[in-house]
């Protein structure tokens, strides 16, 4: 694995992160909700849900939707189609995330997205991805395991013609630094 220091905006602060060390592997453009301001509320999965022939990997893209009613994307790759919305219900908003994840031909692509929101009677509610069930679910890190005032963007890492390998969030400034990944 190869460290690369990420600084963003002076609004989002700056942190460390872990990136595949593969010529093939890029991090894609990182993709913020409207000035920053706006927490995501729910997302969408783009698949290709496989029948065990052939090209079976699930995630393509994902998108999230922010709280303005605006999606964002970040790299995807063209094959696949977009599955259902998965939104947080009673104004809610999406804190902490899963992906479910698969080694693969050598490398480990993602299968799914498990996301958590935070709903404003304080309880939380999880929503699961329409991707594949293969593979196991990995937590994604900061220092607190979670974005407690939102997440606000995503970056995804995608392996050209396959599939996604990685993604970071952005979590909203007021917790006090920028990225969550996976380890």
């Amino acid at each position: 694995m190869l460290m690369k220091f990420v600084c963003l905006t002076a609004l989002l602060g700056c942190s460390l992160m872990l990136i595949t060390a593969t010529a093939e592997l890029e991090w894609n453009q990182v993709e913020n909700c409207h000035n920053y301001i706006y927490r995501t509320t729910g997302f969408a999965l783009k698949a290709r849900r496989g029948d065990g022939v052939g090209d079976d990997t699930a995630l393509k893209g994902i998108s999230l939707k922010c709280g303005d009613d605006s999606w964002i994307y970040s790299g995807q790759e063209p094959s696949g189609e977009w599955g259902e919305n998965f939104i947080c219900p009673n104004n809610g908003f999406l804190f902490r995330c899963q992906l479910r994840v698969e080694p693969k031909n050598g490398i480990t692509v993602v299968n799914n997205l498990k996301c958590f929101c935070l709903l404003r009677n304080g309880k939380v509610e999880e929503l699961e991805g329409d991707g594949l069930n293969q593979g196991s679910w990995e937590e994604m890190y900061t220092l607190d395991q979670f974005c407690r005032n939102g997440i606000i963007g995503l970056q995804t890492q995608v392996l050209k013609n396959t599939a996604l390998t990685n993604i970071s969030f952005t979590c909203s400034k007021s917790d006090g630094w920028g990225w969550v990944g996976r380890r």
